[in-house]
């Protein structure tokens, strides 16, 4: 049975730092939020553009107290201006940190390049602890080698000078152990922290106001993500169930050749682009709304995004109480599918239809579905897992 632990006072004396580049809501945006729930001591979020060339994105902090926010400033120097921009980026949050005087308690650090700003910030005696949280572990992160080489000798110091290691993966574990030549005493420190999700804030409705015949992709469009094995899967879905719909929420690059692709399978009524809806509690309610989530990843990138990763979209669905249909190239794709929370295929657009029509063509077999999947989710509720890790790192 899940039960949350509500008792946050070890964290409410805390002093904490987050430093990230931002792009859209995840792991990190929640961390900060959690931590102005409790209403921590202080907090200093400090937010750097991951994409510089978008106009209306700088580097900024916001200082919290007690939950409240009382300062916040931007900074547009150095903006896209290539390796530039990100040396800044390490630089101010630094000089962000020593101009508030004071030390801190614990410095997360949302990439290799913002921990080892941390790191440093403890040699110098302003931080006590230093996280290293990534969202993914990529081998081939430039084309260029001597870049992509560097990138990972900084990941490399960033692993060894943390005092802990937040993945997502246990398969990261390995990735850094064979790439990075670490020693594998630096596995202890490696901590798996998975994606999570609101539990209490997503409001679940009650079945008969489901739209039951209904699926839904959140996220970047981009091939990788394999929305097109739904799309190719839809004239068999219509066969059996005519008023299928499949919504997509997100933007990408992608998005033109899904729409081509939907027309000339003639299934263009029944797929509806919602584009980026930036309000995540919005995302939240719309997908409680569906009957099925999809999360099908091809094989098809060599980054290892997908293989290193656990996919939020996931826990947004099961957290929503809906069920999953989704490939096998994430490390919990069957973990989910053993614990009823939905059904792992090949990509295979034949499969996916089968998937579909197995989970949102039989109301029964549908509740149950949408009881394990919400039974699943609870334990990765972020209030009780990310007091539970935080708890850990200052015990």
């Amino acid at each position: 049975m899940h039960k949350r632990d509500n008792d946050n006072t070890i964290l409410q004396n805390k002093s904490v730092i987050i430093a990230t580049h931002y792009s859209s809501t995840a792991f990190i945006q929640h961390l900060e939020e959690f931590l102005r729930i409790i209403k921590i001591k202080k907090l200093l979020y400090i937010g750097h553009p991951l994409h510089p060339e978008r106009e209306n994105e700088l580097s900024f902090y916001r200082f919290s107290k007690k939950g409240k926010a009382v300062e916040m400033k931007k900074f547009s120097f150095l903006k896209n201006k290539g390796l530039l921009t990100y040396l800044k980026d390490g630089i101010l949050n630094i000089v962000f940190v020593l101009s508030k005087r004071k030390r801190w308690d614990l410095y997360i650090g949302a990439d290799n390049l913002n921990t080892i700003s941390g790191v440093i910030l403890k040699k110098l005696g302003f931080v006590d602890k230093v996280i290293f949280y990534t969202v993914d572990f990529v081998p081939q992160r430039f084309e260029n080698k001597l870049l992509n080489n560097f990138y990972h000798w900084v990941e490399k110091l960033a692993v060894i000078f943390s005092d802990e290691v937040w993945i997502l993966s246990p398969r990261v574990i390995e990735g850094r152990r064979n790439l990075l030549e670490l020693n594998n005493k630096y596995d202890k420190k490696q901590k798996l922290v998975p994606e999570g999700v609101w539990i209490d804030r997503i409001k679940r409705l009650p079945f008969f106001n489901v739209n039951k015949h209904s699926a839904i992709f959140v996220g970047h469009i981009v091939k990788r993500m394999g929305v097109q094995i739904v799309i190719r899967a839809m004239p068999i879905i219509l066969e059996r169930i005519p008023d299928f719909i499949l919504i997509i929420i997100g933007k990408g690059d992608y998005k033109n050749s899904l729409e081509k692709l939907a027309k000339n399978l003639g299934v263009s009524d029944n797929v509806k682009f919602m584009g980026y809806v930036e309000d995540h509690k919005e995302v939240e309610n719309i997908i409680a709304s569906c009957g099925v989530g999809i999360a099908t990843y091809t094989n098809e990138d060599e980054s290892g995004l997908t293989f290193y990763a656990d996919p939020a979209k996931t826990k947004l669905y099961l957290g929503a109480g809906i069920p999953v249909v989704m490939t096998d190239t994430f490390y919990n794709a069957y973990d989910i599918q053993d614990a009823g929370g939905g059904i792992v295929i090949k990509e295979s657009s034949k499969e996916a239809a089968s998937a579909i029509i197995s989970i949102i063509g039989n109301d029964k077999r549908l509740k149950e579905y949408r009881r394990s999947s919400l039974r699943y989710a609870k334990q990765f509720d972020y209030p009780s897992l990310l007091a539970k890790h935080l708890k850990r790192v200052f015990v």
